[in-house]
């Protein structure tokens, strides 16, 4: 409204600025689209850079003692350092867009000024009339340059929001399938026959032919380098990410024909970073209300936890009635892991998973783990993504995953025979004697 009037009161003073005005208002406005495109690439980078400063903040956080007594405290500062010039840097480049547009918006609006003083000493206009002329021009040239100012709020704004409806139009996933008998399953026998899956229609394959099969309370351990698709397995048995191909069959069901509630409550997981909540120790235990306060003291007892953080008042997590903070801050990575390996015994399942459940904890912390598991879950098939060789050298299989493929599958002694690439990771595990001693033993 403002500018209608700044506008209608010039234009009847002095003509001769509207067609000025038409150009600087052509020039605003594509100088204003250019921006626009600029800040909106720039603003899909924001998560992309601090995204990977609060993993590594949360990661040297839980993983303090390991990096203290490896003496990588220079390694990770190093690390925070170049992701910090990272945030910084798209920073700089934000406030240099935003600078590049408001200098474009003061030098328009001089040159307006400038041609509007112009054309009233070449019209001869009174000195009453140029100088109201020029007051108006000067309006007109903070008017647009707020206006254009609310134009980029503004579509910030709506990017946010479409960020948010992003997630409110996010398709739900199908709570149909198939009614199984109540015992299902009963065995807990995997068989998964060419699997492939990918995260997103326009993103390339994660797993592409997977086969293998494991017979009721059989232990399989998966192995690969980083990135070689790990997880991702997890992830599709959980069905987590739906498959593209192929099929997995569970006591002869397809979990693609299992109503999601059921499949992901028939498997126990015990994920690398332990989820708790925020409430005493006896909830985190009892999730479904339906376990005495001696039961609980029982699975605490068969994990053997012993509170070793200094940030804790408390010699063992006897006290049930005991607050945990938001993440569980007051425990120590172990105690995590365990109570979560003590909600796994408290209500036993078919089928447990274990995704680099041990790959932030201490030699000794490990080994305590693998004894709960062999002698707790020794009628489940068991699954676990191993970070250490040694945690699943005496398993039954080992399944070795390469860039999304299963490149060897089978018993640890046939792949250490047939010296592939199990055979070079054994070597380079810096723990290779106790390993192949661990195989040989298992025979």
């Amino acid at each position: 409204m403002q500018l209608i009037l700044v506008v209608f009161t010039s234009g009847t003073t002095a003509p001769q600025t509207i067609a000025m005005m038409v150009v600087m208002l052509t020039f605003y406005f594509k100088i204003t689209a250019r921006h626009l495109r600029m800040s909106k690439h720039l603003n899909k980078l924001i998560p992309l850079a601090t995204q990977p400063i609060l993993e590594h903040a949360n990661s040297a956080e839980s993983g303090v003692l390991t990096i203290r007594a490896f003496k990588k405290e220079s390694t990770y500062v190093e690390r925070m350092y170049d992701l910090l010039d990272v945030d910084l840097g798209l920073s700089w480049h934000i406030t240099l867009g935003q600078r590049w547009i408001h200098g474009r918006y003061g030098i328009l609006g001089s040159l307006f000024v400038c041609a509007t003083a112009a054309s009233l000493v070449l019209s001869g206009a009174d000195a009453a009339t140029a100088g109201f002329a020029i007051n108006v021009a000067l309006q007109i040239k903070s008017t647009m340059s707020g206006m254009m100012g609310k134009i980029n709020l503004l579509t910030s704004g709506a990017r946010a929001v479409d960020r948010v409806l992003e997630i409110v139009d996010a398709p739900i996933e199908s709570q149909e399938g198939d009614n199984l008998a109540k015992s299902w399953p009963a065995s807990g026998s995997i068989k998964v026959r060419d699997m492939a899956v990918r995260y997103d229609a326009d993103l390339p394959l994660v797993l592409r032919g997977i086969t293998f099969s494991l017979a009721p309370r059989e232990r399989l351990g998966v192995v690969g380098r980083t990135g070689a698709g790990k997880t991702s397995l997890v992830n599709a048995l959980l069905r987590f990410i739906d498959m593209e191909g192929g099929s997995i069959h569970v006591d002869g069901a397809n979990i693609a024909s299992v109503k999601l509630t059921r499949l992901r409550g028939s498997i126990s997981v015990i994920p690398q970073d332990p989820l708790l909540f925020t409430d005493t120790l006896r909830a985190n235990l009892n999730i479904h209300g339906n376990k005495s306060d001696d039961e609980l003291q029982a699975a605490l007892r068969k994990v053997a936890i012993q509170a070793t953080d200094a940030k804790n008042a408390i010699d063992t997590l006897n006290d049930l009635d005991m607050a945990i903070h938001p993440g569980g801050e007051n425990l120590s990575h172990g105690q995590r892991q365990m109570v979560c390996l003590a909600r796994a015994i408290l209500d036993p399942r078919r089928i447990v998973i274990l995704d680099e459940a041990t790959s932030a904890v201490d030699k000794a912390t490990d080994a305590m783990v693998q004894q709960v598991i062999r002698r707790e879950f020794a009628e489940s098939t068991i699954i676990v993504v191993a970070h250490r060789l040694a945690t699943v050298a005496d398993f039954d299989k080992i399944l070795v995953l390469d860039e999304g493929t299963a490149v060897e599958f089978g018993s640890p002694a046939d792949l250490v025979q047939k010296k592939g690439i199990f055979w070079d990771m054994v070597n380079q595990s810096g723990d290779a004697e106790n390993v192949r001693t661990a195989i040989e033993a298992r025979g």
